[in-house]
């Protein structure tokens, strides 16, 4: 994917990018370094959640299968702790999921409540391009909800 010659899509967005395969988070990060974003990567929950200490992301970008934690409650413990370090109201971080399985409902028990709590799904292998288009979309949507607050 050549984005040089473009203005860069995901300039200036934060990204916490989760996933246990060594080889997605690698090209999966330089795809959205090369689209502008600030990429944290990390290959487990616990990695995760303690990254937020120090790095507040505009977009997580997690995988469902996690060694150490299934993605949803992962989700759902981002989410607290980054409220918790914000001191106060916060929006929910916009996330994406990604998995091996191409339904949603299938993936590691979880039920529909669960899917919903991310915005987007893709399922591996993914379209590269398709997950710049989706985090350039929540960034956009994202930016418009903390305009309105």
């Amino acid at each position: 994917m050549e984005l040089s010659n473009q203005a860069l899509p995901l300039e200036g967005v934060r990204l916490l990018l989760v996933d246990d395969q060594v080889d997605i988070t690698k090209i999966v990060t330089w795809i959205l370094e090369d689209a502008g974003a600030e990429v944290v990567a990390v290959h487990s929950a616990e990695e995760a959640l303690r990254a937020v200490e120090g790095f507040i992301p505009d977009i997580l970008i997690s995988d469902i299968c996690l060694p150490d934690m299934n993605g949803h409650l992962l989700l759902q413990h981002l989410r607290e702790r980054i409220g918790t370090l914000q001191l106060g109201p916060t929006q929910d971080i916009p996330a994406i999921a990604l998995s091996g399985y191409s339904n949603p409902s299938l993936d590691n028990g979880s039920s529909q409540g669960a899917v919903a709590s991310f915005q987007k799904y893709l399922a591996k292998p993914f379209d590269l391009e398709e997950l710049v288009r989706l985090v350039a979309e929540l960034s956009q949507a994202q930016s418009k909800v903390q305009l309105v607050s």
